[in-house]
């Protein structure tokens, strides 16, 4: 038996409403690779991990924290890596 104890869900939703999630799931880092993940955003909202108020759009000073902190991570990772060589 799997041990992935995960169920699967299908939805249908218009192409419109399709992109829409995608460009929610793009704004909020729920990716696969280089491609927004619906899955992932419905999985992250349903463990809390993002919560949505009913007609909410992702903040845009959200999406700028996420940048400046992965940019401060980035920057941080290459000191080190500079130190090492």
């Amino acid at each position: 038996m799997s041990k992935d104890k995960r169920e699967k869900l299908t939805i249908a939703v218009s192409a419109e409403d399709k992109a829409t999630l995608e460009k929610i799931a793009l704004e909020l880092g729920q990716m696969w690779g280089d491609k927004p993940n619906i899955s992932a955003l419905m999985t992250a909202i349903a463990q809390g991990k993002i919560r949505l108020e009913h007609g909410e759009e992702p903040s845009p000073e959200s999406k700028r924290g996420k940048k400046r902190l992965a940019l401060a991570q980035i920057q941080e990772g290459l000191a080190k890596l500079a130190d090492l060589l």
